[in-house]
């Protein structure tokens, strides 16, 4: 039963990524995290490579007959999910349009960089000036919550930094000198520790990603582009395009673990305790936050026989969190990891990661799973629509990757609009500003459509690709 489970989802996965996600890399980029926050932990668990985690709460090494269960119900997840997709394919007048539709003006990225940049070190003088030290800031964003109500300061550091990634590689259109390069490229780096500081590694991974995705050589030692725009024979779009995603992934997953080890060490003299017994494939799990099928397990085995979980209360507190603290003090809100830690960890602060399909099925058992996976089939189609009447520019690689480590994650859940407004909204305002200025009536270019460095040749530019 469970190698059935097993392989019914696992080929879900390689349809969603690998046949729906052939046209455009939005599909592409859900399905690769669906693939490392479920698949790679449910491939580890059924090959009895690691136990469940925490394995103290579990009746059996790698859930007994609740790991089917697991596997199937986020199988529906998935099946309902793309059925919404598939089968909404014609409306492409529909869409949430989050990504930047007009190119990219480099004088008013490295503006808007630059801008960002002082307002995030500020913020960051300021946190380190209040509790003494950089570390002190990180243990007080990551293990007492002290910085709770205050992360729309993060945002200033959030959006510089991947600004900075994108426009390192828009910078590359452009004959730059080494020094200005240099200077973006600290920017982009210093604001990704400024956002770590929050207890938030999801920046920096994602910079890392941008870079590495959107890199020349990578593209060309994965064989999808020569330095002259030539493919080389024998090697199809898509694997090329796979080969890039692996390479990305690899190194997103060396860098999670580098900050997370860090991270440990930083807070906590002794490190990160749960890393300390473990074996690989247990570090490399916790690293990169991939546990999210060991809570689906759990909720499985123990709901409606340990705990009653009660109808709705997540999304109940999504909407209450949207009121923001200084209108409503005080407030007493769980974000849904933690309301469902607390069950078995009362006395524990931090939550442990909750996906869609865990959510759904906690809060309105299956019928909510079927009900999630259809509204997040569609928040997908609309999200495909847009970027396909999107331009083709780095800055849109780096706001996908946001929605779908950020806000949407494994699917739309209850946190999804207050995530929205969190990370969405000020990467918007920010392409508006960056955006080349839309044209006169008369057709003519304004003086600020008119790039402050001459592009270099197309022959010599950095490769873009076509919209798919």
């Amino acid at each position: 039963m469970i190698v059935l489970a097993y392989v019914a989802f696992m080929g879900l996965l390689v349809i969603l990524g690998w046949r729906l996600g052939r046209d455009t890399p939005v599909v592409r980029y859900l399905a690769a995290i669906f693939a490392l926050f479920y698949g790679l932990r449910a491939t580890i668990l059924v090959l009895g490579l690691d136990t469940a985690e925490p394995p103290q709460f579990f009746e059996s090494d790698n859930g007994g007959s609740a790991l089917a269960e697991a596997l199937w119900i986020v199988s529906l997840f998935l099946a309902v999910l793309m059925l919404a997709y598939a089968t909404t394919q014609h409306t492409d007048k529909a869409r949430l349009q989050i990504f930047a539709t007009r190119p990219l003006n480099i004088a008013r990225m490295q503006v808007a960089l630059f801008a960002l940049s002082l307002v995030a070190a500020l913020v960051t003088l300021i946190l380190i000036s209040r509790f003494g030290s950089a570390a002190d800031v990180l243990r007080a964003g990551k293990v007492t919550q002290q910085l709770s109500g205050l992360y729309s300061f993060r945002a200033f550091a959030a959006a510089a930094a991947l600004l900075g990634a994108a426009t390192l590689l828009e910078m590359r259109k452009y004959p730059y000198g080494i020094a200005r390069r240099a200077a973006v490229a600290a920017a982009t780096f210093v604001n990704s520790y400024f956002v770590y500081l929050w207890g938030t590694r999801t920046i920096a991974v994602i910079v890392v990603a941008v870079l590495l995705l959107g890199s020349d050589r990578l593209r060309q030692i994965v064989g999808r582009e020569a330095g002259n725009g030539v493919r080389p024979a024998g090697r199809s779009v898509g694997q090329a395009r796979v080969a890039r995603l692996v390479l990305a992934a690899l190194a997103v997953v060396i860098v999670a673990i580098f900050l997370r080890n860090n991270r440990a060490a930083t807070i906590s003299a002794h490190g990160d305790l749960a890393l300390v017994n473990a074996n690989n494939w247990r570090k490399i799990s916790l690293s990169v936050n991939a546990v999210y099928f060991d809570a689906t397990i759990l909720a499985v085995q123990d709901e409606g026989r340990s705990y009653a979980y009660p109808t709705g209360v997540d999304f109940v507190d999504g909407v209450r969190s949207m009121v923001p603290n200084v209108i409503w003090p005080g407030k007493d809100v769980k974000t849904p990891g933690q309301r469902f830690r607390s069950i078995y960890e009362p006395k524990t602060v931090n939550g442990w990661p909750v996906g869609g399909p865990t959510l759904w099925y906690l809060n309105f058992g299956l019928l909510g799973v079927v009900v999630g996976g259809y509204l997040s089939g569609l928040i997908l189609r609309l999200l495909v629509n847009a970027w396909r009447r999107a331009d083709t520019n780095p800055y849109n690689t780096a706001m996908v990757l946001v929605t779908f480590s950020l806000v949407l994650q494994l699917g739309l859940t209850s946190e999804t609009p207050l995530r929205a407004v969190t990370w969405w909204l000020p990467l918007l305002l920010v392409s508006a500003f960056i955006q080349q200025p839309r044209r006169g009536s008369l057709g003519h270019r304004t003086a600020a459509e008119r790039p402050a460095v001459r592009p270099v040749a197309p022959s010599t530019a950095a490769g873009s690709t076509a919209r798919k």
